[in-house]
Order: C-alpha cells, then sequence, then structure tokens
C-alpha cells in the first residue's frame, strides 16, 4: 500500500541526511510530535541535527514497530522484565548500536517506551560487573572526579546493590 506524501515527515541528523518517516510514526516521538507543525527548515524538513542520522533512524523504526504493536507493550520493570517479542527483536536487531548510543537519543527525542527499553538493556549489560568494568561499558574516565575515598564508597555501594536480589 502506497503511503501519500502529506502523510509523511522528513527529518534531518547532524551528517545532513533526509530520514523519511510515516507522520503516524513520527507522533510516537513526543518531540516530533510537537515539532510537526511548528518547526521546519527551508526544506519542509525537521531538524534534529544533535545526533547522526543511523540513530535517529533507528529509533524511528523503533516507533513504526510501537505504532504496528500498540497495545502490546511491556513497560520497563528492572533488568529483569520480560518482554514482548517484538521489543526483544528489536534490541537483538541494534546490530553495533549499543544501548548506551541510543539511551540519550530516546531521551532527547522523548520516546518513553524506548527510553525504558534502552534502560532495561544497559542494566542487563552492567548486571554483576564491577565498578571499573562498568566504567568501560559506560565509558567513564577512570575517576570521572571522584575522590579515592568517593570511589571506594561507589565499589562498597555496587558491591551492596549487587548482592539485594
Amino acid at each position: 500500500m502506497a503511503t501519500a506524501i502529506d502523510d509523511m515527515v522528513t527529518i534531518i541528523g547532524d551528517d545532513e541526511k533526509p530520514i523519511i518517516v510515516r507522520k503516524i510514526d513520527a507522533c510516537q516521538c513526543g518531540l516530533i510530535k510537537g515539532m510537526i507543525e511548528e518547526v521546519h527548515d527551508e526544506t519542509g524538513a525537521i531538524p534534529i541535527k544533535v545526533f547522526p542520522a543511523h540513530l535517529i533512524t533507528l529509533a524511528m523504526r523503533f516507533c513504526a514497530l510501537l505504532s504496528e504493536n500498540e497495545g502490546h507493550w511491556t513497560t520497563f520493570n528492572g533488568p529483569d522484565t520480560v518482554y514482548e517479542p517484538w521489543q526483544d527483536a528489536f534490541l537483538a536487531s541494534m546490530g553495533n548500536v549499543a544501548a548506551m548510543d541510543l539511551f540519550p537519543v530516546a531521551s532527547y527525542l522523548n520516546i518513553q517506551q524506548l527510553i525504558d527499553l534502552t534502560a532495561c538493556a544497559i542494566a542487563r549489560q552492567l548486571r554483576g560487573l564491577n565498578l571499573d568494568e562498568m566504567r568501560v561499558v559506560m565509558r567513564c574516565e577512570k575517576t570521572h572526579g571522584f575522590t579515592a575515598e568517593e570511589d571506594e564508597e561507589n565499589r562498597k555501594l555496587i558491591a551492596f546493590l549487587q548482592g539485594i536480589k
């Protein structure tokens, strides 16, 4: 089934590549929904020049899946959350894109369901890791500005939290 041009939205990422999506899917995104009738550049596109096109495209693909699976959504309830099959399939299809990369996009675009899903994926990645391993996954500097005493307190807190079931 063909989609009318009026039912489409063009989004431009920081690399100037146009991303063309269905308006119904784009409206799953709080930020874009508010911008559709208000802010366009001279080409009629919505500029989201904070992130590259491949991350925005991935977020929009999630929004399309969200539209298709309306009513079949599992809310984040900790790292042990059991998701709907389409949610797990989306995470598996992300390829080399880490949840750490997609989380700020979801947050900026105000896609709560994607924020929840990426937060759970990150929590699952961090489960069982010590502080140094977490810093590698999260791409943090070695001490991230903490004193030796604060760093030791963080290590104790993480050990305590990992012991809670």
